[in-house]
């Protein structure tokens, strides 16, 4: 069972309910076959920023989460899935 973290929307993450993720997957799926999208990303216009950003300059997102690194470990620290 997974334990929630306290990262959220103002540490650059996008909550998924757990009711139906299997649903918003397959409806992402679909929408990506038909526009011809090679990659789906599940997490929100913050993740799809982050990858985009990584893609084109991988240093700005390493030092970005350098610098947010203590305040990351921090709100997830009694996060847990077994």
């Amino acid at each position: 069972m997974m334990q929630p973290s306290k990262a959220g929307a103002a540490q650059g993450f996008e909550y998924e309910p757990p009711e139906s993720p299997a649903d918003a997957t397959a409806d992402a799926t679909v929408e990506a076959f038909l526009d011809g999208s090679l990659t789906i990303l599940r997490g929100g216009q913050p993740r799809r920023h982050l990858n985009a950003t990584n893609r084109q300059d991988p240093s700005t997102v390493d030092r970005m989460l350098a610098e947010r690194q203590p305040l990351l470990e921090n709100v997830v620290e009694a996060h847990s899935s077994i």
